[in-house]
């Protein structure tokens, strides 16, 4: 009866504060807890249905999430933030048309919205129209120079469609501008090592290394690429890494 009380009395602020901490702490069954008795607390708490919702997300748990991030939506209906999220979900779903529609709406509020010129880029992508896609990627280039995801994201299309000397260009234009963007890292050296360049490719997959340290896919690819190199430059790489 006493911790029925609690539940009663408590705050929706409190129920979320609850959640981020139990979120921090890798307790998800406990954060969606906190998380649900915050709606339950104030069903207008906006906070509480975007966590939610992106806890259903990594789940996969779509249906779950949809509802939430559509709730978030009837909630702040202008906000470009909830448009891409409620976009974004569709899209995982397939719902296409829904995330091209919402994307779209969130560039009417703000055209050079990062997010969702990358979404429209990704329903081009999956709609089978690479013309469009390449389009809508070098727009969200042009509307944020600094940002390295549109240049990745790009690259990684021109990969997916052999075009490997273009998207090398652009992992390298990612990591000028992020030198720990370890996703470009970790491409650009499959790529370099593809090239035939082992010893680039060993100094890219450290790259990855220094910062990821239990990626099994660039310990291994540093591997293959010392085969074809080794040398005793290689070989201190290895050894400092503990590799052997």
């Amino acid at each position: 009866m006493q911790r029925m009380a609690l539940i009663e009395t408590k705050s929706a602020d409190a129920w979320f504060t609850d959640g981020c901490r139990f979120e921090i702490m890798n307790s998800p069954d406990q954060a969606r807890e906190a998380y649900g008795q915050a709606v339950k607390a104030d069903p207008s708490f906006l906070p509480a249905h975007v966590n939610l919702g992106f806890m259903h997300l990594r789940d996969g748990d779509y249906e779950a999430s949809l509802k939430c991030f559509t709730r978030a939506l009837a909630l702040q209906p202008e906000t470009p933030e909830n448009l891409n999220n409620l976009g974004y979900i569709c899209e995982r779903m397939g719902r296409l048309g829904n995330a091209k529609r919402l994307y779209g709406k969130a560039l009417v509020l703000d055209p050079e919205n990062m997010e969702a010129l990358i979404g429209l880029a990704n329903v081009a992508e999956l709609e089978g129209d690479y013309f469009g896609a390449v389009r809508q990627y070098r727009k969200a280039i042009e509307a944020n120079h600094e940002a390295p995801a549109p240049q990745y994201c790009l690259a990684v299309l021109y990969e997916r469609h052999d075009m490997f000397d273009e998207a090398a260009l652009l992992y390298e234009a990612v990591l000028k501008k992020d030198p720990l963007y370890t996703k470009a890292a970790f491409n650009l050296a499959n790529l370099k090592f593809q090239f035939g360049e082992f010893g680039q490719a060993a100094m890219l997959y450290q790259r990855v290394l220094e910062v990821e340290p239990d990626n099994e896919g660039a310990w291994n690819g540093l591997a293959t690429a010392c085969e074809n190199t080794g040398g005793p430059r290689v070989r201190r790489i290895l050894r400092r890494l503990d590799y052997y």
